[in-house]
């Protein structure tokens, strides 16, 4: 392939796969091997397809989730008038707190692991479990502050959290948060009102990527509770004790938030 056939390659695969040929919407070595061999005549060994790929600056990954009922303008919106008063708040001393809610069970999450070639190694897990759910934020400070229970987070649980910031958090703050009805319930609407440090902005719908407490969430589940199978639920709450002393000894909530000297989401 000449220079301007690989250019011409790259802008097809930037555009991604025909769906209505490949509907999982993947690249693969082989396809795109027929790609090269359709439509320039040259045909490649799928493993030299590869490691082409590799020097076109292509690597395997595996593909964000995004909701099909995400808005771009809104979130573009968003970030355009939203940001800019977050920015504001923080540079008068204001604490911001990226928040949410996530759901812990004994049901392992399996990881990868290193084992002989052709024995795929087992783990055995209990097929009822118990759940816990955490409620918890990452402040612009670098702090990490959550709640954990047993069952669902609901309102009152939404309002303690909130009191347990209050109680941590000298400054105003600032709490982010999605568009879950606990969130904007009635309760949480008092309460906001009489509490004058405290004040709530609420995400763009379907958008939990711009909220970087996701990240600790992913970050317990793939390397501190990955393939771990336990047997009742003061276990799990022990390992979760446990990661939330190695998100806050690894500064996670600071290195997620960019935060050296100025203040970035």
């Amino acid at each position: 392939m000449n220079d301007t056939q690989v250019a011409e390659l790259l802008d097809t695969l930037q555009l991604g796969p025909d769906l209505q040929w490949f509907p999982d919407g993947r690249w693969t070595a082989v396809r795109v091997r027929e790609v090269i061999g359709q439509q320039y005549g040259v045909w490649y060994d799928h493993h030299w397809v590869g490691k082409l790929l590799h020097r076109w600056d292509f690597s395997w990954q595996k593909p964000e989730k995004r909701a099909q009922e995400q808005d771009p303008e809104r979130i573009e919106a968003w970030l355009e008038a939203e940001l800019p008063v977050l920015e504001q708040k923080f540079d008068a001393g204001e604490t911001i707190v990226w928040a949410d809610e996530v759901g812990f069970s004994m049901k392992p999450t399996v990881a990868k692991t290193w084992a002989t070639r052709g024995e795929t190694p087992l783990i055995f897990a209990k097929t009822s479990w118990t759940k816990l759910s955490t409620i918890g934020g990452i402040t612009s400070s670098g702090q990490f502050l959550q709640h954990t229970h047993q069952g669902s987070i609901k309102t009152p649980q939404v309002i303690a959290y909130l009191t347990h910031l209050l109680r941590h958090i000298p400054t105003p703050v600032t709490v982010i948060l999605d568009n879950a009805s606990i969130h904007k319930a009635k309760a949480v609407q008092e309460f906001v009102q009489e509490n004058d440090r405290l004040s709530i902005v609420y995400l763009p719908p379907y958008s939990p990527e711009l909220n970087p407490v996701e990240l600790v969430w992913a970050y317990v589940k793939q390397h501190v509770l990955a393939n771990l199978c336990l047997e009742n639920a003061q276990q799990l709450k022990a390992h979760l004790c446990s990661a939330w002393l190695k998100v806050r000894s690894h500064q996670l909530p600071a290195k997620l938030l960019g935060i050296n000297k100025e203040f970035q989401t």
